[in-house]
């Protein structure tokens, strides 16, 4: 592997090149969709490396990407909306045919227009004649062409693609059908990746089964050369549209799996009896799979929480003899051979969130592929197992499986070590031992001098004249010594290590955290005396237009540049923090229990706002702070109100595994499964529905002092700055407004860029920005 980098490091074992890798990692989010795709693999190197080298005629390219993009919105044009290039079809003679842009709607069936002049091309709005038009005399110029780039080269190649998908191949210049060909051939290693990197990718992935859905149907789309919208059974051969009917149309899987289907669809179509055989043959051909799944952990009856399971998937082609395999994929519109790949992605339906995925590219009748994945919890489990192939629509195969895992402390895991093996040194305490200096000889003064040998001899002497076997007991008593002295060891190295795990469980959360199960786990529901009495800290939520820093140690006065040492972090506006107050702590201010060490903030009425106790807060208050998962148990215990949507939304948000799975688990315990499952429901529906809400937020974009912003659909905003330091933030989205702090999101502003306002009517103007250079930006800005 080192040589093969050393050879080519651009390129990497997945077959794409490094840059592609970090492209990928940058477009392909928790927001991504199915329409984003093609724009994101003509982002890769390898897609921008298929025109081929130059020299170029630009001029020439220039005119044929033209006939291409208008004979593309001929297809599908792009919706009338301000901002939008269109054509005067209809109308006074002197506007027919020109040219201009959509601006403002005048009423509900006409809207004002913005026409250019027929001599020259307009330098500003100055040029232009505003005026009122129809929309039935308006055509739009563009087609309905998803990027979500807007540098030149990637949208030339996302036209092509789309062009691909609709089937426009006729209406390609030489040139083009040429690169599509490149492009298609670099298509499968390019998609792969895609999936792989969504499913894999940096950070959290678990929230990212939509999005690894909607790569997957590109990548079926792709290969049949099908819009994205298109029905699934114009895979079939000779069916390029479907006419309109009043009677329903079969499924792609009723038609492949039942013959009689099949016949009643061919003579709906009116096909030949050729045409009807080559639909035949494509129903014998196309995949017809089942799953069967099976979870065990090797060497162990039992599952328990930190075990590593195995599930087993087998994959069996039920249209295939036993010996056979599966062939080419029918993709007429390929140069190359394709064949199937089929990902098998593992969604947990208690947590609603992806487990796993894995690709089978064996193209056998009965495939079985061994999945490795951690217990994460103890309790039940019920995972579904989606076979998802990346050829065709409508064909995917899906099965369950359940099963219960216990607590660790309720099995036995201990390992074993032989009291011969004890003094085996590891390999790593060999080489320790031999970085260590030798010791120094002693000296002539401090040798000791050797005992006289006659007086042992005597001894011994006398010891054989007594006739008694001492020196057999002793070799005895000494073989004893040494088999005690190698179990002692054995088991104090067993000792250490359970030391070893305590402490990393320690280092890994919180030192509370480590006692929890002792604490939390043995079904006890009384609340103690010690809860009612202990301080478990204050909630405390910052406010003010700037951050408040984080200091490490209290003062009473300092300079700036001894303030600047003492600074170790800030908080944003709105952060909400859990602090301890008095008890000996300096007046102003309050301590913070970090996980590197404590830290202090200095509290002042325009800095921050009490809440109240941590017992008192809701709990999407309290999991946003630094709090023990031992602190929100008895927070579970000791609340009365019920759990809210906010609540649960808030859990889901925990950005630690382990965390937010044994919180999870808590509020299940405690309003019971039917209950939570409700509210799980109505988070996900307010999640649409805040999506809905940010659709005019949401994207990248810059403002003029060259801060980069990101709007997510989860309403968090990530920035960087012009020197490079990072800003985040969360967004407030009511019924009413959407707000950044003072600001207030400008929603009937019909522009592309946005306006966030304030009370005393100032502006902040976001310029949407899609540039491939500033999302590289961003990202190496959190990346660091």
């Amino acid at each position: 592997l080192v040589l093969c980098c050393l050879r080519n490091p651009q390129r990497t074992p997945t077959g794409v090149s490094s840059q592609t890798i970090r492209i990928f990692n940058v477009a392909l989010d928790v927001d991504v969709t199915a329409e984003d795709c093609p724009g994101i693999m003509a982002a890769a190197d390898e897609a921008q490396g298929c025109r081929g080298p130059g020299p170029h005629n630009e001029e020439r390219e220039g005119a044929e990407l033209k006939k291409l993009i208008e004979a593309m919105a001929q297809v599908k044009p792009e919706p009338m909306m301000p901002g939008g290039l269109v054509t005067i079809r209809n109308g006074p003679p002197e506007f027919r045919g020109r040219r201009g842009v959509l601006r403002q709607r005048a009423s509900q069936t006409s809207v004002m227009v913005e026409v250019f002049p027929v001599d020259k091309i307009p330098k500003g709005p100055e040029d232009c004649e505003m005026k009122e038009f129809p929309f039935a005399d308006l055509w739009s110029v563009e087609p309905r062409l998803v990027c979500p780039f807007s540098d030149a080269p990637i949208r030339r190649v996302t036209a092509i693609l789309w062009a691909h998908m609709w089937r426009l191949h006729h209406q390609m210049p030489a040139s083009y059908v040429a690169e599509l060909e490149q492009l298609l051939g670099v298509s499968e290693r390019l998609g792969r990746a895609m999936v792989s990197i969504c499913a894999h990718g940096k950070g959290d992935r678990t929230l990212h089964f939509e999005a690894v859905l909607g790569v997957l149907h590109f990548r079926k789309h792709l290969v049949q050369a099908l819009d994205l919208e298109a029905c699934p059974l114009q895979q079939l051969p000779h069916v390029a549209r479907l006419p309109a009917s009043k009677t329903p149309w079969p499924s792609i899987r009723e038609v492949v799996s039942d013959p009689d289907k099949a016949t009643e669809l061919a003579e709906r179509l009116k096909l030949s009896p050729e045409q009807r055989l080559d639909m035949q043959a494509f129903c014998r051909h196309a995949p017809r799979v089942e799953l069967s799944l099976s979870v065990e952990v090797y060497d162990e009856e039992e599952i328990a929480e930190g075990d590593v399971l195995t599930l087993t998937v087998q994959l069996d082609r039920t249209h295939l003899a036993e010996d056979e395999a599966a062939g080419p994929v029918h993709a007429p519109f390929l140069r190359s051979p394709k064949f199937e790949e089929w990902w098998l992605i593992v969604m947990d339906d208690r947590s609603r969130r992806m487990v796993t995925a894995e690709v089978i590219l064996n193209t056998a009748k009965l495939v079985t592929t061994k999945l490795r994945i951690q217990v994460p919890r103890h309790g039940d489990f019920r995972w579904s197992v989606h076979a998802i192939c990346d050829s065709y629509v409508g064909l995917d195969a899906r099965s369950t499986v359940t099963f219960c895992a216990l607590k660790s402390e309720a099995v036995d895991r201990e390992i074993f070590v032989h009291p011969e093996d004890a003094n085996i040194k590891t390999l790593f305490e060999e080489i320790m031992e031999g970085l260590q200096p030798e010791e120094d000889s002693e000296s002539e003064e401090d040798v000791q001098p050797a005992k006289p040998k006659v007086a042992a001899a005597a001894v011994r002497a006398d010891e054989a004249d007594d006739g008694s076997d001492s020196s057999d007991d002793e070799a005895e008593k000494t073989d004893e010594q040494k088999k005690k002295q190698a179990e002692e060891k054995a088991t104090k190295k067993n000792d250490k290590n359970k030391k070893d795990e305590k402490h990393e469980k320690e280092e890994d959360g919180d030192e509370e955290e480590a006692n929890e199960e002792k604490e939390d786990d043995d079904g006890s529901e009384s609340t103690s005396s010690e809860d009612s009495t202990t301080d478990w800290g204050t909630i405390f939520r910052i406010t003010g237009n700037t951050a408040c820093w984080i200091y490490r140690r209290p003062f009473e006065e300092a300079t700036d540049e001894e303030k600047l040492e003492l600074k170790r972090g800030q908080f944003s506006v709105g952060t909400l923090i859990r602090a301890y107050v008095g008890g000996g702590r300096p007046e102003g201010w309050v301590e913070l229990h970090l996980s590197d060490g404590s830290g202090w903030v200095q509290m002042t009425e325009d800095r921050a706002e009490e809440l109240g106790p941590l017992m008192e807060q809701e709990l999407c208050w309290v999991v946003q702070t630094a709090t023990p998962v031992s602190m929100v148990n008895r927070w579970m215990r000791n609340r009365t109100k019920p759990l809210t949507v906010d609540d649960i939304e808030a859990v889901r948000g925990i950005d630690n595994d382990s965390v937010r799975w044994k919180v999870e688990e808590a509020a299940r315990k405690k309003i019971g499964n039917e209950a939570f499952e409700k509210l799980m429901d109505q988070a996900f529906a307010k999640h649409a529905w805040r999506r809905r809400r940010l659709r005019k937020a949401m994207g990248h974009f810059q403002t003029q002092n060259g801060c980069i912003w990101h709007v997510s659909s989860g309403a968090r905003l990530r920035g960087v700055a012009a020197d490079g330091s990072r800003i985040s933030d969360k967004l407030v989205v009511t019924d009413e407004v959407v707000q950044i702090g003072p600001w207030t999101l400008d929603e009937e502003r019909p522009c592309s860029c946005i306006h966030w306002m304030q009370k005393e009517e100032k502006q902040w103007v976001w310029q949407q920005d899609k540039s491939m250079e500033s999302r590289l930006k961003l990202a190496a800005a959190f990346d660091r």
